[in-house]
Formats: C-alpha cells, structure tokens, sequence
C-alpha cells in the first residue's frame, strides 16, 4: 500500500512542477536585474553630469572666445569708449587700484583717509605705487591726451546728461523721407526756436513790458491798475506756472492710510490766500471743492508767510506802497528769463555769483532741451520709447530680476519674520517700463497738442505757450494719476510694480544693436545697483552677508595695497560695508543675468576684438568709474570688485591678480554660491 502511494506521487508530480537544473534562480534573477538596473541609471547619470559639465565648460569657453564684431553705427560710437582704454588684463596689478582716476593715486589718497590711516602710512604707501603704478599712469595720460585730439568722448556722460541728450537728438533729427506727427513737428520746432539765440536780442524787453500791461500794469514801469493780490497771484499761477510764495506738486500721497481728521486744512491755518481759487484756476476744467484734501508739506513756513502777506496788505494800504506786487512781478521775471535777451539772464548769474552759487553755466542746448521737455514730456517719453527701448530692454530688465530674486532668496536672513516679508514682496512686484501706461499713438499725440500753434521767430510767445502745457500736464496727472515717467532716470515703486524708465535705454549705456556684454555690463549693472538700494535700503540690519562678505572684499583689498601685518587694521562703517556688499552683488547679479541671456542666445557679437566676458567687465569698469552715481560712497575704486570676482571664479580671460610672496589670496567667501 505504502509502495502505491509513493509511485502515485511520482506520477503525479508533473515534470513541469519539479525544479530543473537549468532554469535560473527567481532571487539571483531579480538581483542582476536590480545590478543591472543601477548600473544603466549610474551610467545616465554620468552621461547627463558629464553632458552637463561638458555643455557648462562649452559655454565658459564661448564666454572667453574671441566674438564677431559688431559694426553697427551705435557700436562704431561706442568703441571709442573702449579703444583708448587701457585693458585690464595686461595690469593686473594697478588697473583696478587706480583704473578711474587719470592721475593715478591722488583719488585712491582720499579715500585711504577716510579709512584712518595717518598720513605718514598714506606718503611711504604713495611712494611704493609710485613706483609700481608710474608707467600705467603715463600711458593713461598719453591715451588721455590722443583721445582728445581726436575728438573723442574718452568718458561716460552721468545717466541724466545721457537723457538730454539723447532727447537733443530727437529733437535734432531731420528724419528725411520719414513722415513726422503734427506733434513731433511743433515740439523741434519749439526747440529750435530756443535755440535761437539771435530772436530774443531782436526784440528785447518789450515783449515783457507788453505782458505787464496784460496783467494790470506795474507802478514802477507805468500805470498799475491796483489789481487784487490774490488775482494776481492766481493769474500767476494758472496762466505762467509761476509760485511767488509756495509750490504746487501734484502726485501720489505717500500717507494714504492717514484718516482725514489728522490731515491740516490751509482754509484755516494761512488765510491771506485764497486757496481754493487759487487750486480751482490752476487745475481747470477739473473740479477742486473745499472738501477736497490738500496735503502742506513745512506747514510752519505756510503760517508764518501767510502772517507776513497780511502786515504787508495792511502796509500798502496805507503807505500805499507795493512790496507784494513787486515780489510777484520779480517772480514771473524771473520764470521767463529764459525767453528774454541776454541782459536779463546774465543779471540774474552775476546776482547768483555774487551770492555764492559756484555752479558752471549750464549749456544753452541743455536748458532748451529741458524747456521743450517741460512742455513736450510725453511726446518724447514716447519718442524715447520707439528709439530706444525695444524688445531688448525688455529682456534685460526680466533677467536683471531673475538674477536678483535669486541672490535674495539665499541670503541669510537674521529672522523669519522680515526673511518671509521682504521676499514675498519681491516675488510679488512686477518689473516693467514705465510708458506702458501713457503709450499713446500718434492721432492721439496730436489731438493731444492740437491747441498749440507755435511761430518760427518768436520763441516768447512760444515759451508762453510751453508753460500752458505744463499746466495741463498737471491737470492731467491729477485726474488720471499717470506721468510720462520715461523721463526719469531712476526705477520707482507704484503698487505692485517697479517702474523701470525708458529714459534708462539711452545711449551710451544702452542700444539694441549693441552686444549683450555691453548692455549687460553697463546699464545692467547700474539697474542692479538702483534695485537693491530701492528696495533694500536697510539690508545690512535685516541679513549677515553684507558685513561677512564685504569685509571679505575689504580684507582682500588691504591685503593688496599694504603691507601684510595691517591688513585686518582698518575697519568699515557699516554705511559703507552695505555700499561694498551692493556694489559687489551688483557685478554678480549683472554677470548671472548676461549668462542667462546667453544660455537662451548662445550667440553674441563684441568690440574691439575682446571676448564675451572681457567686454562685460570692461564696461562695468569703464561705467562705474564714469557714470555711477554711488562711487562716492565706497571706500575704495569700484572697478577693483572686478579683481575679486575674477580670483573667485573660472569666467575671466586670465587671473587678475599680482600676488606677491607676502600677500594672500582673497577668501572664497568672498564669492555668492548662488549665482554659479
């Protein structure tokens, strides 16, 4: 029985149920398989790294590679900028010590006061450059001297002469065969009425005599037909844009949240004007009613002049003099001086001479360019726009920002509280240009300025009819609460965005046919630096970066210019350790930014044979040392930011250093790991 039941068994044991010998092993299986697996992903891994590395080193590479030239007509303006400007590369000992003074160290002499060290340290310093820098300042001189003899423009204008200028351009421009608006006509018409200087030595004083009488008279010229002050002083305003006794500004309230029980009424507090004829007349036909509210900024001067006006009406009836009659005559003499011959306006500079003003006599085209743009302001913020601020701009200013949301997001913050605020505000402001909000077309343009009608030779009445458009733009400002802010040279907040002007994109810091190095190292850098001191006024108080790393560059800098054992002798403000710190995030947000733009147009054009990357850090030094506007708070020459940047990384033409056996390199904390 038992033999049965076992042959039983072995028949029904199928051989497909018993194991065979040949057949692999289920857990050997799964674990080649799972080898086989992380080699292949291994192995993706190491292909994409090194695809990457490979890509990353191409790119560095392009950056340092000689580029095309560019031979637009804004680029020929602009190599001359560059072709007497000594490389930085070929002295990397001195260039970024002395790069923005032609006279080598008596700059850098200034500011080495300023760090407290004693004169005696500051003469035996001086004699040790002397000697180091002696060649590199005669070479200077002499490109110096061949530029001028050239007639060329060695330096960067500042970015508001830049504006008027490019303005000056504008207006300048025949345009042959192109059809000019209406509008466009009469605003280079008005400018090259001004321009005259001939027209109002013809005529002389009379036109001024002849509008005296228009307005009453005046006892000291002639008959006064006792007109009311306060007629006069709202004629004054509304009519000729002149202010006697205050000034009007029309813009946004930085104190909305204010209730307006805690505002102060001037109804009340100056009664010797009539306000509120005076506000009616001047932004007519927009209705101005007592309730509206009326922000007074220095109220105690409103009061005590209001005081004043009262004893002198008192005084003149009188005494039946005309103190206040002949204050306000003086005061629309002197707004129309610029339309009247010579003898007027070179009165007024002696009186100012005399009186201390030291200023340089502004050029003639200056001071017609800023009349017509009184008059004309969203005209050409929008000519300014067509011109100059393309796509390109547009691209910049989005990069520009990128860069900098992500050199904020890896600062190191000092609390949550005001980490979370500041970051959430900046993801949350959008950047654009300004004239997108006033981007009229040309019908509008003209029906804008319709009413205007100017003549050829008579630039006082012309200037008459400027100060009537500055009038409207006022009414207009505050009725739809916009202005051609083209105009302006500076980003600015409004709401939720950051207002970038087109008066920005100008030449030489800006041009749609320039390389992106040039753009990027220019006016990139400057946007950069405006940005963090707009919206990081304080950041010293709020983040630990600006005092560990500018006291990196700070330490790095010492290290170079003195002697070992006094390089951590001297310390910084903190004023100036944020200074250093912006400054230096502005190279760096400027430089990610142009890697950007070069990640999505790997291509790009140069001047004067550099590379990419050579031309980038040549334009930020030929524009910090030129045209920026916060040199003169840092403690040293910006454009040595350039020698640190480039001992940190692997993105310049050669190593920018001199060190000797006794100096040490700089620290690599020195360099932000968030844009690299």
């Amino acid at each position: 029985m038992d033999e049965n039941l076992a042959v039983h068994q072995e028949m029904v044991t199928t051989p497909e149920n018993q194991p065979r010998s040949d057949e692999p092993n289920p857990v050997g299986c799964n674990k080649y398989r799972w080898c086989l697996l992380v080699l292949f992903a291994f192995s993706l891994f190491a292909t994409t790294l090194g695809l990457g590395i490979y890509s990353h080193l191409q790119k560095e590479s392009q950056l340092k590679s000689a580029a095309p030239p560019c031979l637009s007509p804004a680029c020929l303006k602009a190599s001359v900028h560059f072709s007497v400007a000594m490389d930085p590369f070929s002295h990397p000992c001195d260039y970024f010590l002395f790069a923005c003074g032609a006279g080598g160290s008596s700059t850098n002499n200034e500011r080495q006061r300023i760090k407290g060290s004693s004169n005696e340290d500051n003469g035996e310093l001086d004699k040790k450059r002397a000697v180091r820098t002696g060649g590199l300042v005669r070479m200077r001189r002499e490109a110096d001297v061949q530029g001028k003899s050239d007639g060329w423009l060695n330096k960067f204008p500042d970015r508001q002469t830049a504006l008027l200028k490019a303005i000056k351009e504008i207006l300048e421009s025949s345009e042959e065969g192109v059809s000019m608006s209406a509008a466009e006509q009469k605003a280079k018409k008005f400018f090259k009425t001004c321009m005259d200087a001939e027209s109002p030595e013809k005529v002389g004083s009379e036109p001024f005599l002849k509008l005296l009488q228009q307005l009453g008279g005046w006892a000291v010229s002639g008959e006064w037909n006792q007109t009311d002050f306060n007629t006069t002083l709202t004629l004054l305003m509304s009519q000729y844009s002149t202010f006697p006794f205050f000034s009007v500004y029309v813009g946004p309230d930085s104190g909305e949240e204010q209730n307006a029980s805690n505002q102060h009424y001037i109804q009340t507090l100056a009664p010797a004007i009539d306000w509120l004829a005076c506000l009616q007349a001047m932004f007519q036909p927009l209705p101005i009613s007592q309730s509206d509210i009326v922000l007074v900024h220095n109220l105690p001067y409103i009061s005590h002049m209001s005081q004043t006006i009262s004893q002198w009406r008192v005084k003149q009836e009188i005494m039946g003099t005309i103190p206040l009659h002949t204050y306000m005559i003086f005061s629309l003499l002197q707004t129309l001086i610029p339309a009247l011959d010579s003898r007027f306006f070179q009165t007024m500079r002696n009186f100012s001479i005399v009186t201390g003003d030291t200023q340089e006599e502004m050029p003639r085209w200056r001071r017609c360019v800023q009349q017509t743009e009184r008059g004309f302001d969203v005209l050409l913020s929008h000519a300014i726009r067509e011109r100059h601020a393309q796509k390109e701009a547009e691209e910049l200013i989005h990069d520009v920002y990128s860069s900098l949301k992500k050199k904020l997001t890896d600062l190191s913050w000092r609390d949550n509280k005001s980490s979370d605020f500041i970051l959430n505000k900046i993801k949350s402001l959008n950047p654009r240009l300004s004239t997108k909000t006033n981007n009229l077309n040309h019908t509008e343009l003209n029906h804008l300025y319709a009413e205007v009608v100017l003549k050829e030779e008579d630039f006082f009445s012309n200037y008459l009819q400027m100060l009537v458009l500055e009038q409207k733009s006022r009414c207009r400002l505050l009725s739809h609460g916009t202005r051609a802010e083209g105009l302006s040279i500076t980003p600015s907040i409004s709401g939720n965005d950051i207002i970038i002007p087109v008066g920005m994109f100008v030449l030489p810091f800006f041009h749609s046919s320039y390389p992106r190095a040039l753009n990027y190292g220019t006016l990139g850098s400057l946007m950069a630096k405006d940005l963090l001191h707009l919206l990081l006024p304080d950041i010293h108080t709020q983040t630990n970066n600006p005092e560990s790393e500018s006291m990196c560059v700070w330490s790095h800098y010492l290290s170079v210019t003195k002697d070992p054992g006094q390089a951590g002798t001297f310390s910084l403000p903190p004023s100036k350790q944020q200074e250093v710190w912006v400054q230096y995030s502005a190279l760096q947000v400027a430089l990610d930014a142009y890697k950007i733009s070069f990640t999505r147009h790997p291509t790009d054009s140069s001047l004067s044979g550099l590379s990419y990357i050579h031309l980038f850090l040549s334009s930020f030094t030929k524009v910090t040392c030129d045209a920026d506007p916060y040199r003169e708070f840092m403690p040293f020459e910006p454009s040595f930011l350039v020698t640190v940047l480039c001992s940190n990384s692997g993105f310049c033409p050669k190593l920018l250093t001199c060190l000797n056996t006794s100096q040490s390199s700089p620290h690599e904390m020195c360099l932000s790991r968030t844009l690299h």
